[in-house]
């Protein structure tokens, strides 16, 4: 694992959580969020990840003036289906869980009177890597007994809902927000620009999601958004236009625009190498 991206995209923080279930001695004296999560109902896992990650000192501060979205014990262990993970051998990666934990905090601290009040509004996170990047949370309250909350990867519901600690405000949640698509089919279902691409994927060839695109899937997609479908070169084409209602043709076409590679591409990692001539999968 070479950085945040490839970690959380192996998914080793989550269950090093599952796989070493330690109590830490807490004081629970003390009006904070690590001391709340410990005394609080279902909260056991996120607690003890606290722990793990090198955290528990940053949430006793009893000052700290935010709301901290806690996944569910059900929700971490639901985390390792998603991101189709096993919990062996992974206990040692557990200190990367800390910037997931991390994105889970807003401020203020906020109640879900005053979510409610605001309607459907982004929150920005306040803590870890995600503070000057812009990164924030969508919360939706237009269901009043079930709000939302939504991030990159995954939505969640406040499932316990204000529980004070300290000057902070701790909401149990069902899901585990990810700041990333846990997988390729992830990416494809959750983003506006590619359901033209979702669309023809999941009609002619719904194989090459679970085949090629599953959560371990370690690939480069030049995805095609939904713009690029209305081109003169798509609209004007009737060998294309042919192509696009063949099972075949819509294999043949995105295979083109996958690159399978041990090593995932990016922008930076593209510059840097300059021109280079790759091979695509058909």
């Amino acid at each position: 694992m070479k950085d945040f991206g490839a970690a959380a995209k192996g998914g080793l923080i989550i269950v090093a959580l599952v796989a070493s279930l330690v109590t830490f001695p807490v004081a629970t004296s003390a009006a904070n969020i690590t001391a709340t999560v410990f005394s609080t109902a279902g909260t056991f896992l996120f607690a003890n990840a606290l722990q793990y990650a090198g955290l528990a000192g940053i949430f006793s501060d009893s000052s700290l003036n935010i709301t901290v979205f806690a996944p569910s014990d059900e929700a971490f262990y639901s985390a390792l289906g998603m991101l189709g993970l096993t919990q062996a051998g992974l206990a040692g990666n557990a200190a990367l869980m800390a910037p997931i934990l991390l994105y889970h905090v807003v401020a203020p601290a906020l109640n879900t009177s005053a979510l409610s009040a605001a309607g459907v509004q982004r929150y920005p996170n306040v803590l870890g890597p995600f503070r000057d990047s812009g990164s924030s949370l969508e919360v939706d309250p237009s269901d009043a007994l079930s709000i939302k909350i939504s991030s990159i990867g995954t939505d969640a519901r406040i499932i316990n809902a204000n529980v004070s600690a300290g000057n902070s405000t701790i909401h149990v949640i069902n899901s585990v927000l990810l700041p990333f698509y846990p997988s390729i089919s992830a990416a494809f279902v959750r983003n506006p620009e590619l359901t033209t691409l979702l669309g023809l994927v999941a009609q002619n060839a719904p194989n090459l999601i679970a085949e090629r695109f599953g959560p371990t899937a370690e690939l480069t997609i030049f995805a095609p958004k939904n713009s690029a479908f209305s081109t003169p070169l798509t609209t004007n084409s009737a060998a294309m236009a042919r192509l696009l209602q063949n099972p075949f043709g819509v294999y043949y076409i995105l295979g083109y625009h996958v690159v399978p590679n041990e090593v995932i591409f990016n922008a930076t990692a593209a510059t840097e190498a300059g021109t280079a001539t790759v091979t695509t999968l058909t």
